[in-house]
């Protein structure tokens, strides 16, 4: 069976996560899942956790970073993976969903260890299927090798297609096509290319951001 850990980041938005803590509750095999808060602020991770209970096929971990330096998501996943002790990491948004079933084929699908996935999702399950940018499947090995994301981008929304072109360059990609994620945010946001200043352009030392990591929120 392909081992995973689910790799969410959360900034503050409470409905989005409750979704997610409900769709743990129903998967039905055992899964390990890394949730990292990004500074939040205004509704604090544990703040949406109180009182949160979890099955007990759920295997959690909770972790913030307790300085909000503005747009960490990317260093957060580089986090996320240093983390995991898994084979296989599966990056999802906070606003994407997996089903049940698709969590469990997944774990018994023949996955090539020298191949990441990208993924295909559906807005709120309905509609014309599209490729979920950002959104993939990759052994951890590779990931480490590929060198992360580039934590120099803060605090600007940018940097998702610099790493995936990456990897796109190093290692053999294809579409796991029957897997569909389900979007559950109000719409898709268009594409915003920016230019970045120089300094803003230079590689930082991956996983830099446990300097700001102080403390485990929740391990279960």
């Amino acid at each position: 069976m392909n081992q995973f850990t689910i790799i969410h980041t959360y900034y503050n938005e409470r409905s989005l996560l409750e979704i997610q803590l409900e769709r743990w509750n129903v998967y039905n095999t055992p899964i390990k899942i890394i949730l990292i808060d990004d500074g939040s602020q205004e509704v604090p991770v544990e703040e949406v956790l109180l009182g949160v209970s979890f099955a007990d096929n759920i295997d959690l971990s909770v972790y913030k970073v307790t300085k909000d330096i503005g747009f960490n998501s990317h260093g957060c996943r580089n986090l996320g993976a240093m983390l995991a002790e898994t084979d296989w990491l599966l990056f999802l948004d906070i606003d994407y969903t997996i089903q049940p079933s698709d969590l469990y084929r997944l774990q018994h699908e023949a996955l090539d260890l020298n191949t990441w996935y990208e993924i295909n999702a559906r807005y709120k399950g309905g509609g014309a299927p599209y490729m979920a940018l950002n959104q993939f499947i990759i052994p951890k090995n590779l990931y480490v090798t590929a060198g992360g994301y580039d934590e120099s981008f803060v605090p600007f929304h940018y940097g998702d297609r610099e790493f995936l072109d990456r990897l796109e360059n190093l290692y053999n990609k294809q579409n796991l096509e029957w897997l569909n994620l389900t979007c559950r945010r109000g719409g898709r946001k268009e594409s915003l290319m920016i230019m970045l200043p120089f300094q803003y352009m230079m590689m930082t030392k991956w996983y830099s951001i446990p300097e700001n990591l102080t403390q485990i929120i929740l391990s279960v």
